[in-house]
């Protein structure tokens, strides 16, 4: 009774904080299809697996940045990750980033669902899957100075140091680092250590045609 009660509390937590799209929602390790994918497409499968199944006990780090182009898997096996420390009874967010922060915006003046309220719930969580960063369009001021957007990336990153995280881009480390502006180097600096770097390329699954319904498209 207990365990399921836990399984029902992190099942609850992961749905009312997280923002998966709909073409990630059904998709787990069980249906990534590797027939026909490149090498390093099978070997970040195998990482995203061992990592998932060793929550926890990963050595000297303990987060990973997914680096690749659109459509090769990377949403795909953050989120097959997020469900299987989900079900370990962890606490656990997968928050595409345009999503995200259109939802922090919407709060404002909602006296539900606060902008601190969010941000504390991500701060808590035993695992962060923070999907697609850089992908949000971040507007600079008159100034030259960066957008709302950037600032609050930064805040994400900060409030998630030292915790399990796991980070898809389709940028590299100095592109992301360029695009956030002068909050780019703290965003980086911050997000780095304990972290690494899972680099995969493949053709794009939604333009080939490939793959089952249940392939996702990050």
């Amino acid at each position: 009774m207990i365990q399921f009660q836990e399984e029902t509390a992190a099942d609850a937590f992961f749905w009312n904080n997280s923002l998966v799209p709909p073409d990630t929602q059904k998709t787990r390790f069980e249906n990534f299809n590797l027939k026909g994918l490149s090498d390093s497409q099978q070997d970040a499968f195998r990482k995203l697996k061992w990592y998932a199944e060793n929550f926890g006990n990963w050595g000297d780090f303990d987060s990973l940045l997914l680096q690749g182009n659109y459509g090769i898997g990377k949403s795909h096996l953050s989120h097959s990750v997020a469900q299987h420390v989900k079900s370990l009874r962890k606490n656990v967010i997968f928050a595409n980033t345009k999503m995200l922060l259109r939802k922090i915006r919407n709060s404002y003046g909602d006296s539900k669902e606060t902008e601190a309220h969010i941000l504390k719930n991500i701060e808590s969580c035993e695992l962060l899957v923070l999907d697609d960063l850089g992908a949000e369009y971040v507007r600079k001021d008159k100034d030259g100075e960066e957008s709302w957007a950037a600032d609050l990336i930064l805040t994400i990153i900060e409030s998630r140091e030292d915790k399990p995280n796991i980070i898809t881009t389709n940028y590299n480390v100095e592109s992301l680092q360029s695009k956030y502006g002068t909050h780019g180097g703290r965003i980086i600096s911050r997000m780095m250590p304990g972290t690494r770097v899972v680099k995969f390329t493949g053709e794009d699954r939604r333009i080939k045609g490939g793959g089952n319904s249940a392939w996702n498209q990050g």
